[in-house]
């Protein structure tokens, strides 16, 4: 009875944490559209140098916390969401390949697309403070994205 239990603990803390990343997510995506649209063009303009790089830490240090906050438990999510994904895909190509593997594959795409699309929030407020820390960041998610190819 212990392990029924268990199997279902994630299940209910994902409901249960779901509206609480959803919130820091969507509060995550305002601080970028602000930060990126408004308040960076806007600092650019009224002093190039110091302003932009100030604006630029501050934008970052929110918009992390709260992506951060939001992707609390976003593992758990790809890989529920990898399951119908993977019968979809078997029900549609017919292919004889074990389900596992098939949803092993779309897991780790899922993965890989999280982190480029994580990134490319990241490169407009990086590069308004050095293009070297955005071309690092550049090298970072690269090599996370082999690790997570070589740990497939």
């Amino acid at each position: 009875m212990a392990g029924q239990g268990d199997a279902t603990r994630p299940n209910q803390s994902l409901k249960e944490n779901l509206p609480e990343n959803i919130v820091n997510l969507l509060t995550a995506a305002l601080i970028w559209l602000f930060g990126v649209l408004v308040f960076l063009p806007m600092a650019r303009r009224v002093d190039p140098k110091g302003l932009s790089i100030l604006c630029g830490i501050i934008i970052f240090a929110a918009f992390t916390v709260f992506l951060v906050r939001g992707l609390t438990g976003f593992g758990e999510t790809i890989r529920r969401l990898s399951e119908p994904l993977a019968q979809e895909w078997k029900k549609r190509k017919k292919e004889t390949e074990d389900k596992i593997e098939t949803r092993e594959r779309i897991n780790t795409l899922l993965q890989m697309a999280t982190i480029i699309i994580v990134y490319l929030l990241y490169f407009p407020i990086l590069r308004t403070m050095h293009p070297s820390i955005n071309g690092l960041t550049l090298i970072i998610t690269v090599l996370t994205m082999l690790f997570t190819l070589i740990k497939r």
